[in-house]
């Protein structure tokens, strides 16, 4: 699973590694750092309190991703977990680490959006768009039940909220507005900066670049 892993910036993550790389960085860095000290994922939260309403009150989701939510207390893996005590201890370390990555991710986006959309009128679009930017949507909101969302994470699929969030994304490709615009140019630069990559390193290699994919 992702979450016991150092993985998530290079899934969940990826988009914003190519819409905001400097988001990215210090995601990342702090993801790093609360795997050891998890304190510092809360001393961020209160130095951003304020930025931090505001996105949330607009939308914006933190915490709580989809697999580390069951294996909290209560989750369906903690208590199935729950005769072996040293695995829940080393997955919490990665939850921390997990979820920090995640809410550190969204909440540099959401600083760096939201001058844009609060000139347009456009902060609750804004959020929807981070959440999808780092696969995160609010099953809860679609009337998925508690018990449902943590099975389908333990064991049904490797990431329903992440899958459905993804979706989104690049559905919005296709709407007008300031998600449809964000959505464009995150997939364009991300398809564009891994082709330009893939075609430096064939010919370093020697090799001919083959972008034909059938």
């Amino acid at each position: 699973r992702a979450t016991t892993d150092f993985s998530v910036g290079f899934i969940h993550g990826l988009p914003l590694l190519f819409r905001n790389p400097q988001a990215w960085g210090r995601a990342f860095k702090l993801q790093m750092q609360a795997f050891v000290r998890p304190e510092i994922r809360a001393r961020y939260i209160t130095q951003n309190n304020d930025v931090i309403a505001d996105l949330i009150n607009d939308g914006m989701l933190l915490s709580s991703s989809e697999f580390t939510e069951s294996l909290r207390a209560g989750g369906y893996l903690a208590k199935v977990l729950r005769p072996l005590p040293p695995v829940p201890k080393v997955y919490g370390a990665f939850q921390t680490s997990f979820d920090t990555f995640l809410d550190v991710g969204r909440i540099e986006m959401g600083k760096a959006l939201r001058p844009i959309a609060l000139r347009e009128g456009k902060t609750v679009e804004a959020a929807a768009f981070i959440n999808k930017l780092l696969g995160g949507i609010s099953t809860e909101a679609m009337g998925v039940g508690i018990t449902q969302r943590q099975i389908e994470s333990a064991f049904m699929f490797f990431s329903p909220r992440y899958l459905r969030a993804t979706t989104a994304l690049f559905m919005d490709m296709f709407r007008g507005g300031l998600s449809g615009r964000e959505a464009r140019r995150t997939i364009g630069m991300m398809f564009g900066s891994i082709s330009a990559a893939y075609y430096g390193a064939a010919l370093a290699l020697g090799q001919e670049p083959n972008f034909d994919p059938s």
